[in-house]
């Protein structure tokens, strides 16, 4: 049922275009779908039923002109992802870590496993694990899972 209400109420927001007439979102030549899905708010420590509007480019989410963002905001309804910068967006989609070597392997981005190759990254590598030792176990396995982007040279 509420998903249905937020679908009927979506299907109505309007804007208004260059030439005065007054159109719906879903008709926008930019809007592609929207859907409803499920997050977790870390402020309120709870899931949430989010609505996640698609646009053919992200010019159509927040571009110059007529947008998705811009038509939510004549509507009163803030666009959150709208304001991220669009190379910041891809980084947090892909779930890339700014900073290791990634190759593309059959069109998809794949991270290059860290190898223990050299004595000084064999101690490097025991020295970051002596120094986590006493931390929570949280903290020693953020150590572990991010330590490939400690040891890596600059140039080669």
């Amino acid at each position: 049922m509420l998903k249905q209400r937020i679908n009927s109420e979506l299907e109505k927001l309007t804007y208004l275009e260059k030439t005065g007439k007054t159109n719906k979102l879903i008709h926008y030549q930019g809007f592609k779908r929207f859907e409803e899905i499920k997050r977790f708010e870390l402020l309120s420590d709870k899931e949430i039923t989010i609505t996640k509007i698609y646009g053919k480019t992200p010019i159509d989410i927040g571009g110059s002109g007529v947008n998705i963002k811009n038509i939510l905001g004549e509507n009163e309804i803030k666009a959150w992802e709208a304001d991220i910068r669009y190379h910041l967006n891809y980084i947090f989609d892909r779930q890339l870590i700014p900073g290791l070597i990634y190759r593309i392997n059959n069109g998809k981005l794949e991270k290059i496993n860290y190898q223990e190759s050299t004595e000084e990254t064999k101690k490097l590598t025991s020295e970051l694990k002596e120094i986590f030792k006493n931390e929570a176990p949280e903290m020693q396995e953020f150590s572990e899972k991010f330590i490939d982007i400690i040891p890596k040279p600059l140039f080669t």
